[in-house]
C-alpha cells in the first residue's frame, strides 16, 4: 500500500501496469517489524504449515492466500496461526475443504466456459476486477461454500441426476473463482 505512488509512475509510462496495494500483513496479531528484531520469513512460515497439512503445498498456499484474499486489499490482514487448522475460521481452508467433499462425493465439474452459472457470483466477479479488490470475488464463494454445506446436509448426491447436476454446477463456480483468485484446486483436505 505503501508503494502506492511509485506504481502509479510507473503506469504513466507503462500503462499496462496493475497494481494492488497491500495493508500490513500481521501473523497472528504481532507486526512485523526489522528494526524491532521480529521478522518471520515466509519461507519459516510455509514449513510450519507444511507440517500441519502434510506436506501439501497446494492446500498451505490456499490457507494463507485466504487470510489475505478475505480482507480490503489497503486493509491490514492477519494470518492467525491458531485458526489455521479451523475450516469456520480459515477461509482459505474453508473453501478447500469445501471443494474436496464435493470431489469425494464424486461431484464433477463439466464446465470448460469462462463464465460463473451463478449470476450473482458473475456479478461479484466483474465488481471485484472493476475495482481491483479481489475480497469481493472471494467473500462470495465463501457465502457460495455455505450454501454447499448446507445443501450437501440435506440432498443426497446419488438420489437424482437433478441433484447431481445441482451440485455440479455449484462445483464448477467454485473451481472457477478459486482459478480466477489464483488458488489451487484440491482433491483432498
Amino acid at each position: 500500500h505503501e508503494q502506492d505512488g511509485h506504481f502509479a509512475n510507473l503506469k504513466k509510462f507503462y500503462p499496462s501496469t496493475n497494481h494492488i496495494g497491500l495493508g500490513l500483513v500481521k501473523l497472528t496479531g504481532a507486526k512485523m517489524s526489522s528494526r524491532g528484531g521480529n521478522v518471520i520469513f515466509f519461507s519459516d512460515l510455509i514449513e510450519d504449515c507444511l507440517k500441519e497439512f502434510n506436506n501439501d503445498w497446494n492446500l498451505v498456499y490456499n490457507v494463507l492466500a485466504g487470510f489475505i484474499l478475505k480482507i480490503e486489499p489497503k486493509k491490514d490482514k492477519n494470518i492467525d496461526m491458531k485458526m489455521l487448522k479451523n475450516p469456520k475460521n480459515s477461509p482459505g481452508l474453508y473453501l478447500s475443504y469445501t471443494l474436496a467433499r464435493l470431489t469425494s462425493a464424486g461431484v464433477v465439474a463439466d464446465n470448460v466456459e469462462d463464465e460463473f452459472n451463478s449470476t450473482e457470483l458473475q456479478f461479484k466477479y466483474m465488481k471485484a476486477l472493476y475495482s481491483l479488490q479481489p475480497n469481493i470475488l472471494f467473500n462470495a464463494l465463501v457465502e457460495h461454500c455455505k450454501i454447499i454445506n448446507s445443501l450437501y446436509a440435506i440432498h443426497r448426491i446419488e438420489d437424482s441426476l437433478e441433484v447431481k447436476a445441482m451440485f455440479s454446477n455449484l462445483k464448477e463456480d467454485l473451481e472457477l473463482g478459486m482459478k480466477k483468485l489464483g488458488l489451487f484446486i484440491v482433491d483432498k483436505v
